[in-house]
């Protein structure tokens, strides 16, 4: 078996393994998007609607997991990533900020402030589950949406009904 070959059924047994996941998103649209792709490929998914609520949940639940939108009610999701990496039982918890901030220096802010990966909106259905893997895969490394292009299969529209709670 090749180096390629161990590495494909890595990734695959990674894509393929149920995880717990925290989405922290309020945006209604967004997140039912998000549950309902990452509950067809049986992640058990759990909704948080605010940071606040965010910081709670993450702490009881421990995901596997966290995606985080950046722009919340409340406090923003640089702050609950600062808080989230301030508790020692969830520091290794990754954490994808999936956020529609895509100006100069917002993903450099982002990972700076404790997320593992950044994905940005609109989210494309069909290659989004890829790019959270390959977010956690590679650490800081993030990716974003010309990444997701290269790979999209333009089946699907992206979507992203958060234009108006994201900037």
């Amino acid at each position: 078996m090749s180096a390629d070959d161990t590495t494909r059924q890595q990734t695959t047994h990674e894509e393929n393994r149920k995880s717990r996941i925290l989405i922290i998103e309020d945006n209604e649209q967004n997140l039912y998007l998000i549950t309902f792709i990452l509950q067809q490929h049986g992640h058990e998914v759990f909704q948080a609607r605010d940071g606040r609520e965010g910081i709670r949940l993450a702490a009881q639940l421990e995901p596997d997991l966290i995606l985080l939108d950046i722009q919340l009610p409340e406090i923003d999701g640089y702050a609950v990533a600062r808080e989230l990496r301030s508790n020692p039982q969830l520091d290794a918890v990754p954490i994808v900020a999936v956020t529609s901030y895509a100006m100069l220096g917002d993903r450099e802010r982002i990972l700076a402030e404790g997320c593992t990966g950044y994905i940005e909106k609109p989210i494309n259905p069909d290659t989004f589950l890829t790019q959270i893997f390959e977010s956690v895969r590679n650490p800081r490394a993030g990716v974003s949406r010309s990444t997701a292009r290269t790979a999209q299969s333009h089946r699907t529209p992206e979507v992203d009904n958060d234009q108006d709670s994201d900037r």
